[in-house]
């Protein structure tokens, strides 16, 4: 299909070159004419010939096929119709031109007012909103940094897609490549001040949060147990991961933070898995155990009129000991004291039940007396006193009411040990001397966090007793990150 068998759309997209060549396939001068005026009348129907070198190309053509051979009345009524589109095209110029020199100023004025708020820029950083910080200690301990640093990108990231935008506009501008090139030099002088500073804040940020993201995975997630509570961690993962979405960072600390902390999910999600298997195994075997001891009791009620009095109290108090401290979930450990001490009577677990009331009031008042003395005993003998009521606890049988109390005493007088040692490294005493005593201390904290998590973790425990220990486990955890703390301050300085 030839370009003068194209329909008007077609006609109005192709280029002047392309149409030129057609028309010159025409062998009469006034055809040629006519068929170029048509086209340049398409171009008009659209608003504007854009840009208006088409129109000289295809001026040029109609001026040159005048010279041609043509009839005196057919090259007059070709002419006329030739001047009103010229006149036409003359008007439209005027209009672009007005247009263009309108948005040329409005461009000016824009980098005029850019330039001038530059000038204050502090004074716009001060009045920018603050984001709000993630309470996970990773990043909040660096709030004021994440907060002026964020104002100040976002300020400056302003400005750069104003800059940027600009300068599409005036590229997109029909005007001279003078006055074009006198306006992007003006933009380009801006872009200095604005650029790189925009990507040295945009480069500090991205490599301070990616960072702080390493500090959070390498403490929380570097072992196979987890070192907070599993809630708290998927608290902070989804914070630090929104957190992301609200402060400036390059591609590639989004990228790869977003990777990290997606990662540390998956392992809580392995972990939860792992501890939902493990806890429906424990169910089971808490079931059996359950179902034994039960079938135990039964045996010893029928037993009981022939059995010695003795020898049954004795069977009795085997019975209890094995339902205390066998894991059961609560309510089994409940119903099968209730079920022994309904054919007990009132005989060995009430002794029983008095002996550990017995050993829970001498502990308790044991420890109170020796956390009143502590502040004047030194660090050796406050620790003999305590090795010696561990002795005591861990052979003596308590409930778990007494249980909570006497371990919030023994955490009591850990922390007093742990101020001594404090006091006395502050104190500059050697530090040879001091090494047994720290490696000692050190490791018995290890030991009682320890301990707490593995409480936590069992099955049978009550909503008290678990926040209880929970508290207990965070206390001796910064206990023992603070006297690493000291210590090692005090080793530097030395």
């Amino acid at each position: 299909m030839s370009m003068t068998d194209k329909n008007l759309t077609e006609l109005v997209e192709c280029s002047v070159d392309d149409y030129v060549k057609e028309l010159s396939k025409l062998e009469q001068a006034d055809e040629r004419i006519a068929k170029m005026l048509e086209y340049m009348k398409l171009q008009l129907s659209h608003g504007e010939i854009h840009p208006l070198s088409r129109f000289w190309k295809m001026r040029k053509f109609c001026l040159d096929n005048f010279k041609c051979t043509i009839a005196v009345s057919q090259r007059l009524k070709l002419w006329k119709d030739y001047c009103v589109v010229i006149d036409e095209i003359v008007k439209l110029k005027q209009v672009i031109d007005e247009k263009s020199s309108y948005e040329k100023e409005q461009i000016e004025e824009a980098l005029l007012s850019i330039a001038s708020d530059l000038e204050g820029v502090d004074q716009l950083i001060e009045k920018e909103t603050e984001i709000s910080v993630p309470k996970s200690p990773c990043v909040q301990k660096h709030a004021t940094f994440y907060k002026s640093t964020q104002k100040e990108l976002s300020i400056y990231s302003s400005y750069a897609k104003r800059l940027n935008s600009l300068k599409k506009e005036i590229l997109a501008l029909d005007i001279s490549f003078k006055k074009k090139q006198e306006i992007l030099d003006q933009i380009h002088v801006l872009a200095d001040k604005v650029f790189p500073k925009k990507r040295d804040l945009l480069g500090l940020m991205s490599t301070t949060y990616a960072s702080h993201i390493q500090i959070f995975v390498r403490i929380n997630f570097s072992d196979s147990e987890f070192k907070s509570p599993i809630f708290h961690l998927k608290e902070q993962i989804k914070q630090l991961q929104n957190f992301a979405k609200v402060i400036s960072l390059n591609v590639d600390a989004f990228s790869k933070t977003r990777e990290q902390l997606s990662n540390c999910w998956d392992k809580i999600k392995v972990y939860e898995k792992k501890q939902k298997k493990d806890k429906e195994e424990k169910k089971e075997q808490s079931n059996r155990i359950f179902a034994g001891l039960k079938e135990k009791i039964e045996k010893l009620k029928q037993e009981k009129p022939s059995l010695d009095p003795s020898k049954f109290n004795d069977k009795v108090k085997q019975l209890n000991s094995l339902i205390q401290r066998e894991d059961f979930i609560k309510f089994q450990r409940k119903q099968l004291t209730d079920e022994l001490a309904a054919i007990d009577g009132a005989g060995a677990l009430s002794d029983n039940k008095s002996q550990q009331d017995s050993q829970a009031f001498n502990l308790q008042r044991e420890l109170h007396s020796i956390l009143e003395k502590a502040p004047n005993w030194d660090y050796q003998a406050t620790n003999g006193k305590l090795k010696d009521i561990l002795n005591q606890y861990d052979s003596s049988q308590v409930t778990d009411s007494q249980h909570i109390k006497i371990e919030r005493a023994i955490y009591a007088l850990y922390e007093a040990l742990g101020r001594k040692l404090i006091e006395e490294i502050k104190d500059r005493i050697d530090f040879e001397e001091l090494s047994s005593q720290i490696k000692e201390f050190k490791n018995s904290i290890k030991e009682s966090i320890e301990g707490y998590r593995k409480a936590l973790s069992g099955s049978n425990q009550s909503i008290e007793k678990a926040i209880v220990f929970n508290e207990l486990l965070v206390q001796s955890r910064s206990l023992l990150s603070s006297l690493e703390e000291v210590l090692a301050k005090s080793q530097a300085e030395t």
